[in-house]
């Protein structure tokens, strides 16, 4: 739908839409008659740059809202761990579900008419809070009887995603990332994703010099303790395979020869 829109309306073709620069999208976007009478700007003026990244990201606003607010108490309801605050793919997709998909027209992604005017009728506004409690329940049913599925389909994803990576780059197990949380709380109202990306991507080589300050003792001595033991086992599987050849092929640990276990250490 959105290729046609594009095609059709605007004249530009899939191979153009991929290298254009937001800049030039906006140019033919502000002009065009069926976007601004769609969203209620007269046609005897153009959008600005502004009001059309307010319209692309009107829906992220609100869940921008709902983090910046503390409008949901995300706190994990256990000892010793209130005050952590954990968000997740599968909490933003919930939200999605349950909240967004019933307030938000699909394809226009504007504020449904059913939901604009709830607020000045009392039997709709307990009608919508009606809904919105059985769709609560009802993905908090279907997320507890699927969690073992999902559970097993984000290992697998998590295995073809970062086992290659792994693989290659040892390093980057240790590398740094924001949370999900910390990024709906960084982010900004109107701003769009490839923007809020380059922003983020400057802040990593400052946070990375702010947490070189602090050290961790403990997990230091561990991590060279591990290192050395991994090495030092490593070692006398090199030395008794230079002394008899067939010591790493003919000695199994498990089901495994030990020529495997000293390619994993490696």
């Amino acid at each position: 739908q959105s290729t046609g829109f594009f095609k059709n309306e605007l004249h530009i073709t899939e191979s153009s839409l991929r290298t254009m620069k937001w800049n030039d999208l906006c140019e033919h976007l502000k002009n065009n008659h069926k976007i601004t009478s769609l969203y209620g700007y007269s046609s005897n003026r153009s959008l600005t740059p502004l009001e059309i990244s307010k319209i692309v990201m009107r829906k992220e606003n609100y869940m921008i809202a709902l983090f910046n607010k503390d409008i949901l108490d995300l706190r994990i309801p256990l000892p010793f761990m209130r005050s952590k605050t954990v968000v997740t793919k599968a909490l933003e997709w919930g939200l999605n579900f349950t909240i967004f998909s019933l307030v938000f027209d699909s394809d226009t992604n504007t504020v449904n008419d059913h939901f604009r005017t709830a607020r000045n009728s009392p039997e709709k506004t307990r009608r919508l809070a009606k809904q919105f409690r059985t769709r609560f329940y009802a993905y908090a049913l279907v997320s507890l009887i699927l969690s073992p599925v999902i559970l097993l389909l984000i290992l697998i994803y998590m295995f073809f995603k970062y086992g290659e990576e792994l693989k290659n780059n040892p390093s980057a197990i240790s590398e740094l990332q924001w949370t999900p949380f910390a990024r709906w709380k960084f982010k900004e109202f109107n701003e769009l994703p490839h923007l809020f990306e380059i922003r983020l991507n400057k802040s990593y080589s400052t946070a990375r010099e702010y947490l070189a300050g602090f050290h961790d003792r403990v997990t230091e001595v561990f991590a060279k303790f591990l290192a050395f033991l991994l090495g030092a086992v490593a070692s006398v599987l090199i030395l008794g395979g230079l002394i008899d050849p067939v010591f790493l092929t003919d000695t199994v640990v498990g089901d495994k020869p030990l020529i495997y276990v000293l390619s994993i250490l490696l």
